[in-house]
């Protein structure tokens, strides 16, 4: 199914789709988030991809899609974060490469789609020079874990929280 699949970067063209697909992945990272602390906001996914199209534009992030004829199914995007000033108090000094959100609609999971955007964005992180390649993702949610850790990803960390009365 997923010959059809084009990974293609970012364009103007798909930007109400994409705002509904960054909508989506909210509501979608929601439902792992027992502390009910994430949701969309009415302007959420306009702000959110005009600041990554700025990143976008200046070569400081990639933001790549899935697409199937004129539909995008599936987007991914990640920035480019340098190591530096203060940052050398505790880190060596290097690039890394972060990606904020990969999301596959929900019918179109499981066709290889995560893995073709993850491949496309370390190409990205790996032409700037980035040693690392970083992302977070909810605990309760073991598919997207699954597949992170099938395409090489490692066991770095676990962010706890607690919630103040």
């Amino acid at each position: 199914m997923n010959n059809d699949v084009q990974i293609v970067a970012y364009h103007e063209k798909y930007k109400a789709q994409v705002e509904d697909l960054l909508i989506l992945l909210v509501d979608d990272v929601a439902q792992y988030n027992e502390l009910r602390r994430v949701h969309a906001g009415s302007m959420y996914g306009s702000k959110y991809l005009e600041e990554y199209v700025n990143l976008f534009k200046n070569e400081k992030a990639c933001i790549y899609l899935a697409t199937i004829d004129v539909e995008v199914v599936g987007c991914i995007a990640g920035k480019i974060i340098e190591k530096t000033g203060d940052d050398l108090l505790e880190y060596y000094p290097m690039k890394l490469g972060f990606i904020d959100d990969l999301y596959v609609l929900e019918d179109w999971r499981g066709h290889g789609i995560g893995a073709k955007l993850l491949q496309e964005s370390e190409s990205f992180f790996k032409q700037h020079h980035c040693v690392f390649v970083d992302l977070l993702v909810a605990y309760k949610n073991s598919n997207a874990h699954e597949l992170y850790l099938n395409q090489g990803f490692k066991n770095d960390g676990l962010i706890m929280r607690k919630k103040l009365q």
